[in-house]
């Protein structure tokens, strides 16, 4: 019997634990990169801290906000009441938690800073809690 001998590699690879560590990471990156270009004119260090507070909210959002709106929405009911609650709790954390990391570390820019990962941040949390919402009135 012929197995393949990159099936361990690539269950590994598409395991959910390994590929939400991914997506913190690629989250990292993108909304830091964005942040430290946001504060570039103020100098190397407000972009870096920008780079550093916006970054580590969006890997630690990345890994966790999902969850939270998941469990919401089982919590409230599964209904479209429980869908937009969830959503309007995770939506407030999106906006207060980075924002209040940016003020107390004293980065300038701070709305440009969180734009780009409040919006898209908010498309995939509402795409999740939809597709959430329709496999649940599916079964």
């Amino acid at each position: 019997m012929y197995t393949n001998r990159f099936s361990h590699f690539n269950s590994f690879w598409q395991s959910a634990r390994v590929q939400s560590l991914l997506a913190a990471l690629a989250a990292l990156l993108a909304y830091g990169s964005w942040a430290a270009w946001s504060n570039h004119d103020f100098g190397m260090t407000a972009a870096t801290k920008a780079f550093a507070a916006q970054g580590s909210f969006a890997f630690a959002a990345t890994l966790t906000l999902t969850l939270i709106a998941a469990s919401l929405y089982r919590r409230l009911g599964k209904t479209v009441t429980a869908l937009a609650g969830a959503f309007g709790c995770c939506f407030v954390i999106s906006a207060t938690v980075p924002a209040g990391l940016h003020w107390f570390i004293g980065t300038p820019n701070i709305f440009q800073s969180i734009l780009p990962g409040l919006i898209w941040g908010s498309v995939y949390l509402l795409s999740y809690l939809l597709f959430l919402h329709r496999t649940s009135r599916a079964s």
